[in-house]
Parts: C-alpha cells; structure tokens; sequence
C-alpha cells in the first residue's frame, strides 16, 4: 500500500503539463520530490526482505527439522527483493540529484547482494538436507 501511495505523486508528475518552460520546470520539480518516495519506499521493502530472508537463515539453521521447508520456500522473498530493486533502478535513471542517486544505487545493490546469496544459500542447504 505504501509503495502504491509512494507512485500517486510520480504518476500525477509525469501527466503534469509540459507545453511552456514554466509548466516543465514545475513538472521537473514535482518529478524529482516525488522520485524520492519512489525510491526511498522499494528501499525500505527491500530491507524487509532482508529481514524475511535472514530469519528463514534462523530457521533453517537452529528451527525444528519440520520446518526446514519452510525455511526452503521462505527464501522466494528473494524475488520481491529483486522486485523492489527494479523500481529503484528505474527511478533512479531519471533522478537529477545524481549523488543521491549513487546512495539509492548502493543501497539497493547492497541489499541485493546480502539477500540474494543468503536466499541462495539457505535455499541450497534445505535441498541438500531434504534430499
């Protein structure tokens, strides 16, 4: 929901008039306020993600054997953390505050990274020890 409410503002930048300068200055303006909430919120989704994934780490490593499997399908919150990346790396490429842009970027790529092969690696264990 809050990465709905984070769009609206974006959305109503981008059908924004654009016929004079004043109108694009002011379209540019809202544009970039609004890139921000757009970014700042996959962020924060995407450390939730982190959060999913490392506590499927927690349980796949001391939780009940019974719940290894759960452990194992927990770690599709790898794929909403890639799904929050691309939002970022789309707002990001029309951000005209480039340092800001290089803090998303590294967040995200970041995040990415940590989640990516924590959910890689748990979830090759849970196959190993299922198998």
């Amino acid at each position: 929901d809050e990465d709905a409410r984070a769009f609206e503002p974006l959305a109503a930048a981008y059908g924004m008039p654009k016929d004079t300068d004043a109108e694009r200055a002011a379209q540019n303006a809202a544009l970039q306020k609004a890139l921000v909430g757009a970014c700042e919120v996959p962020l924060e989704i995407m450390a939730c993600c982190l959060q999913v994934i490392e506590s499927c780490v927690f349980v796949a490593r001391h939780g009940s054997v019974l719940a290894l499997s759960d452990a194992g399908a927990g770690v599709l919150a790898k794929a909403a953390l890639m799904g929050a990346s691309l939002n970022v790396v789309i707002n990001i490429g029309s951000m005209d505050d480039v340092e800001r842009a290089d803090v998303y970027r590294n967040q995200m790529e970041d995040l990415l990274a940590a989640g990516g092969a924590m959910a890689d690696e748990v979830y090759a264990d849970v196959v190993k020890r299922l198998s």
